[in-house]
């Protein structure tokens, strides 16, 4: 199907040029520097290029988009498929939250690995979790510009928060009142509905706090926060991780500019390298 995609591609920006999108230009950046990285991986790592290719298969279905735009594809009908995506991915997500409460896991996809005495602080990942983000931002955008027409957009915005909060990543929720913000001030501009915005938000976020399992995951964040697990630690292991691959990682310079690539062997010596290097939280 990635053959499909990329041939497409190739054919229809590179060799006709009939596809013109704001998205040209970076799809040809990112191909080309996947070719570079493949061809680095199988010099410098002797990966298989077969299997490299294959490592590939979740970045080279952004090629899609050109499928899309070849076939005419309407907005509204991309937004009304993530929606039901979206919504299966957040249902699906509480579901499994719920379920490990008693003993039953669905998912093997946990962020600090399986702990079964983890209770509601457990934390796991799920495929697709980028969605709650934009169940999130897709039923705030609508409740912003249509209040009146907004219960689907209101669900979405809700359980997009829920799924988001439960991950409980810092990052993430750091990220999401940034942009929230900056969302309330593109759509309304600096004006007193402004304030009404954030008066709600106030008053969710305090409602929401009073949620026992919401304020376990608030105070679980929190915690971490005011710990050794900040980037003012120079020992904390996001800081070591990047100085490793910045220093260490590549055998020369070469092979630094182009990437060490991915493999979907695992018996192949970087997957060997790399099962060595997660274990050291690397």
């Amino acid at each position: 199907i990635n053959a499909y995609f990329i041939a497409n591609f190739i054919y229809s920006v590179w060799i006709r040029r009939k596809v013109k999108t704001p998205f040209d230009f970076a799809l040809s950046v990112v191909l080309v520097g996947l070719i570079l990285s493949g061809i680095s991986s199988s010099y410098y790592e002797n990966s298989n290029p077969l299997y490299v290719y294959f490592a590939y298969q979740f970045i080279l279905a952004l090629y899609f988009y050109i499928i899309l735009v070849n076939k005419d594809t309407q907005v509204k009908h991309v937004e009304k498929a993530l929606t039901y995506l979206s919504l299966a991915l957040c249902v699906f997500y509480i579901v499994q939250f719920i379920a490990f409460q008693r003993g039953i896991v669905l998912t093997d996809m946990f962020a600090d690995g399986y702990d079964a005495e983890a209770g509601d602080l457990v934390r796991f990942r799920a495929v697709g979790s980028a969605l709650a983000a934009w169940a999130y931002f897709y039923g705030l955008n609508g409740v912003l510009v249509s209040p009146k027409k907004s219960f689907l957009k209101v669900l979405l915005l809700v359980l997009g928060l829920a799924v988001i909060l439960l991950m409980s990543f810092r990052t993430m929720v750091a990220g999401l009142m940034l942009c929230t913000l900056v969302m309330v001030i593109k759509v309304n501009g600096l004006k007193s509905g402004l304030f009404k915005y954030l008066f709600l938000l106030f008053v969710a976020i305090v409602v929401a706090y009073n949620v026992p399992t919401v304020q376990k995951k608030i105070d679980y964040m929190i915690e971490k926060q005011q710990g050794d697990q900040t980037l003012a630690n120079d020992d904390y292991i996001r800081w070591i991780n990047f100085y490793y691959h910045l220093d260490e990682n590549t055998k020369d310079d070469v092979e630094y500019y182009l990437g060490v690539g991915l493999n979907a062997d695992k018996n192949s010596s970087l997957c060997i390298k790399e099962d060595n290097l997660m274990e050291q939280h690397l």
